[in-house]
Order: structure tokens, then C-alpha cells, then sequence
């Protein structure tokens, strides 16, 4: 679980750090460390997870456990289940400026740009072997609602294998929606409170 989230960490806390050259910004969320939440809401923490590649469904059900990292300039959210796991980032300077939070999926990331990671590792239902799937290129991925009782996020995005990634011709739909009941925030303090909407 750990190490799937400081990759994530890892890659945005470089591109944040190439591009930060005002140390007089007020950041909303203070660096906070990874802490397990023992929330009373825990035993309903619920999340219906879809995600479809060229039409068709790689992964659907709806008993993820939702866990949410919040940092300055990253944002990462991680649905697990069994041997599954679903790995949503968002990175950069003015991740938290305007709501809904968004990021776009590039392969070339402008400066001040929010960008997104997902990544999916699902399972193929008939056989149980792990499903091949596709690398985000282009799109965007929106949170519609971010608190602690319920986050909502959709994805319309276009991907392919490795080998497609200088090939646009190739690319085909990728579509992703979560809605997670009740997400296991790491920590919540007034800081990350005022994020919510």
C-alpha cells in the first residue's frame, strides 16, 4: 500500500519542486505524514469504482476501501480491495486554487499545470489473471465532490500500451468514475478542512 503511494509522492514532489520559485505562497495544507485514520465511519467506507478501456469494462465493483493522502501540491487517493487497487494522483503548485479539483493526463506537462496518474491493477473475472491495462496519455480527471463524507471523481481520457504512447492513432477511450462513501482521510485538520466542498 505504502510504496504504491510514495511513487506517486515521489513523482509530484519533484515537478513541484522544479516549479516553486515563490516560497511566499500561502499553501492551504500543511506536510503531513502518512498516518492510518481509525475513523468511526471506517465499516462503511464503500466505493463503487468503474473504470472502461476501448468500450470495454476492465473494472467494476463496489467494495473498494477509499484512503485519501492529502500534501502541499499532491493530492493522492488509493481504492483497495483483495488484490486489487486503483491509484489516483493529482500534482501541482496550484492543485488546491479553484474548485472542483482537476488534473490533466499529458505526456509533455506545462508549467502551473495540475496533472493526473492513475494507475489500475485489476484482475480478470473469469480467470483471475491480472488484466493488462492501459497508460492514461491525454484527458482529464475531475473530483465533482471531495469531503469526508463522500469524494466523487470522473475520468474521460484517451490511453494505450507503452508502444502507443508516440502512436495518438492508437488511442482509445478510457472512462473512470468513482464515488466513495464515507473516504479514510489520513488526517483531517482545519488546514485540509477548508479544502472540502
Amino acid at each position: 500500500m505504502k510504496v504504491s503511494v510514495l511513487i506517486c509522492l515521489l513523482f509530484f514532489s519533484c515537478t513541484s519542486k522544479n516549479n516553486n520559485t515563490d516560497n511566499s505562497v500561502d499553501h492551504p495544507v500543511e506536510r503531513i505524514s502518512i498516518v492510518e485514520s481509525k475513523s468511526e465511519n471506517s465499516i462503511q467506507n464503500k466505493s463503487l469504482v468503474d473504470f472502461s478501456y476501448d468500450h470495454k469494462t476492465i473494472l467494476s465493483r463496489n467494495d473498494f476501501e477509499c484512503n485519501v493522502f492529502v500534501y502541499e501540491g499532491s493530492l493522492v487517493i488509493q481504492l483497495i480491495k483483495d488484490k486489487e487497487e486503483v491509484n489516483i494522483s493529482l500534482g501541482g503548485i496550484n492543485l488546491y486554487s479553484a474548485k472542483p479539483f482537476a488534473g490533466n493526463f499529458t505526456l509533455a506537462s506545462q508549467e502551473n499545470e495540475n496533472t493526473a496518474l492513475v494507475s489500475i491493477y485489476a484482475n480478470d473475472t473469469n480467470s483471475g489473471e491480472r488484466i493488462k491495462s492501459p497508460i492514461f496519455f491525454d484527458g482529464k480527471l475531475e473530483i465533482i465532490s471531495f469531503n469526508e463524507k463522500e469524494l466523487r471523481i470522473e475520468i474521460d481520457a484517451l490511453g494505450g500500451s507503452y508502444n502507443d504512447m508516440k502512436k495518438t492513432d492508437n488511442w482509445k477511450t478510457i472512462k473512470g468514475s468513482v464515488v466513495a462513501i464515507n473516504p479514510q482521510f489520513s488526517q483531517i485538520n482545519e488546514n485540509i478542512k477548508k479544502l472540502f466542498y
